[in-house]
């Protein structure tokens, strides 16, 4: 990893209609990132997505109103490069296959298994920031990195 680059400042949105769930990953998650943002209402979620710019979105995939494949496709919508990890109590083939077409590799089942979880959100954090930087590369552009 690029020493410069320091994932425990990046944002991440956790999704979850759980919200002991959601208030357990806070509090483990907050001992590694300063910035957490929980939402239990999948719409409310995919507003705060579109204002804010979180580096990270972990979502359940049960939830009423919007679930977490269909809150997955429309942030590839607008924000087709942002790193998602979806995670089920429920994680059948059928939402195995769904979430590749998404470019979802891993869908972590309930209970979780923490270890992995973190693991995964600082892989996919810093192939971002890699892309990012790449990116900046192939545009001639001094890359930034925070």
């Amino acid at each position: 990893m690029n020493e410069d680059f320091d994932i425990k400042q990046s944002q991440i949105l956790i999704i979850d209609d759980d919200r002991e769930i959601l208030k357990f990953l806070k509090i483990h998650f907050n001992r590694f990132f300063s910035n957490i943002s929980i939402s239990s209402d999948s719409r409310e979620a995919l507003k705060l997505i579109k204002s804010k710019p979180f580096d990270l979105v972990i979502s359940d995939i049960v939830m009423p109103n919007l679930n977490g494949l269909k809150l997955l496709k429309e942030i590839r919508i607008t924000k087709k490069e942002m790193p998602v990890i979806l995670m089920s109590g429920y994680a059948n083939e059928s939402n195995r296959r769904n979430a590749r077409k998404l470019d979802i590799d891993e869908i972590f089942e309930k209970p979780l298994d923490l270890k992995k979880l973190f693991i995964a959100i600082r892989t996919e954090l810093e192939h971002s920031k890699l892309a990012d930087v790449a990116e900046s590369l192939l545009k001639g552009e001094e890359p930034r990195v925070e």
